[in-house]
């Protein structure tokens, strides 16, 4: 669950990038926030957070582990 509120934060500070996140883009966010098991006070918190970093999101600051679950949304 850890790595999902980091991949969700990293989400959150992109929409930050504009200054502005739009009703679509909050949607997305809660979208994802969803598919992950997270919940919108989960989004809420970490749209508040985002808001006031002033740098982008580092995507390569984790690495996988042996044992790591990796998996993509049911279609």
């Amino acid at each position: 669950m850890g790595l999902h509120r980091r991949y969700l934060r990293a989400l959150a500070q992109t929409a930050w990038q504009d200054g502005v996140v739009t009703e679509a883009e909050r949607a997305d966010l809660l979208a994802v926030a969803g598919l992950l098991g997270l919940t919108p006070d989960d989004v809420d918190s970490v749209l508040t957070d985002a808001r006031s970093e002033q740098h982008p999101p580092k995507w390569g600051a984790f690495r996988l582990q042996p044992g790591d679950t990796v998996a993509s949304p049911a279609r």
